[in-house]
């Protein structure tokens, strides 16, 4: 609210009849200021038997402060500074709902928080995988219907996670399969001898 964005636009096909109209209302707002940009489509057809619609949003150059992701008894991480860019499609059908959308905040610092990891070499590979971590992308799905909504949301952090913990539990099983090598190569050298 400090840095309004300066925006215009357009609504045509307001009416009351859309099937005697017979277009559908359109809607669209562009704007820019200072390295941000906004460009927002809207389409809603209620000239047939079914109403359609169409929204399409993006926003590029929002200033990020600081975004808690992850419980805070469990693993998570904060995210600070950055700059955001969001796109969003959701297409309606009747009351069928259909969308994607793609939250990406670049040139950030991301600050792990495993303080709650009691094993050690996991603990590592998490701090490790995610303190070097500049872009952080969120994706949301949206299906279902207007009257039960279903959304799913994935972030790459997921996958950064996912690699730690493989990365973690593969080192510490090739170090206890070095550590029985060497007891059984112990056991054995008399007998090889």
């Amino acid at each position: 609210l400090d840095v309004p964005l300066d925006f215009s636009g357009t609504i045509e096909g307001i009416t009351t009849q859309p099937q005697i109209y017979g277009k559908p209302m359109t809607a669209v707002l562009k704007g820019a200021k200072a390295g941000r940009a906004l460009d927002f489509r809207a389409l809603i057809d209620n000239t047939g038997t079914t109403m359609k619609g169409n929204l399409d949003l993006k926003y590029s150059g929002m200033a990020m402060t600081t975004m808690a992701l992850g419980k805070p008894d469990a693993i998570g991480a904060s995210v600070n500074g950055g700059t955001g860019r969001f796109y969003g499609a959701l297409a309606m059908e009747g009351k069928n709902l259909k969308g994607d959308a793609v939250f990406k905040i670049e040139g950030a610092k991301v600050t792990p928080q495993a303080d709650n990891i009691k094993l050690a070499p996991l603990k590592a590979a998490v701090i490790n995988s995610m303190s070097g971590l500049s872009a952080v992308s969120m994706s949301i799905k949206i299906s279902g219907t207007m009257d039960d909504p279903s959304l799913s949301l994935t972030t790459d952090l997921a996958d950064k996670l996912a690699a730690a913990f493989k990365g973690a539990f593969g080192a510490e099983l090739a170090n206890a399969r070095a550590q029985a090598q060497e007891k059984v190569d112990a056991a054995l050298k008399p007998y090889k001898a």
